[in-house]
Order: C-alpha cells, then structure tokens, then sequence
C-alpha cells in the first residue's frame, strides 16, 4: 500500500498532515498482541513479531484483502453517501457527506 491511491489512510504516515484527517507517525506499533489483531481466517506470519509496526500491519491488511479478492470492491479517497431508508417508499434516499470520507 505505498501508492497514495492504494493506501489505507488511518494507517499511512503523512509527511504534513492535513487538519481533519488521520495521520500516524513512523514508530508507530500495535499495542494488541499480534493473536488478538488477527482476522481468525487469516494469522499474522509466523515471523512477526508479538507488537506490530504499523508498515507490517499495512501489509498484513492488503495481503488479506489480495487474498480474499477485496480489492476489486474497495475504492480509496472517494467521497462517501448517507443512505437512509424511505419506508414510506420502501425505497432508500441517499445525501452526499459534506466532507470525502477516506474510510470509503
């Protein structure tokens, strides 16, 4: 995940935060033991350490989602919508959100 267009932004080091967003710094590690952070399907290697470094956690979530073909349903840095339903309409309504939601 080091193409900006790839990159999970909670997880990414930004050389200049921008105000309102997410940013780590470089020695960021986990403070969960890698058994407890796992997916069940899915462990850690067996040559991770017990604390994670957050490069390796990066890797070990896109390695999951090439491995479970997640990608193709994943889009980076677009703006995100509210849904709600209508049941009057049993329809739904949808509302762009102000602000891009980098979690989408």
């Amino acid at each position: 995940m080091t193409e900006p267009s790839n990159q999970s932004p909670l997880l990414s080091l930004q050389e200049k935060p921008e105000e309102g967003k997410a940013s780590i710094y470089r020695t960021v590690f986990t403070n969960s033991c890698k058994e407890m952070m796992c997916y069940p399907d899915f462990p850690f290697p067996d040559d991770y350490p017990n604390y994670i470094h957050n490069t390796k956690l990066q890797k070990y979530i896109r390695d999951y989602a090439q491995h479970f073909d997640l990608l193709q349903h994943i889009r980076f840095k677009v703006g995100g919508m509210d849904v709600a339903a209508v049941s009057q309409r049993k329809s739904w309504s949808r509302h762009p959100r102000e602000k891009a939601c980098w979690f989408c």
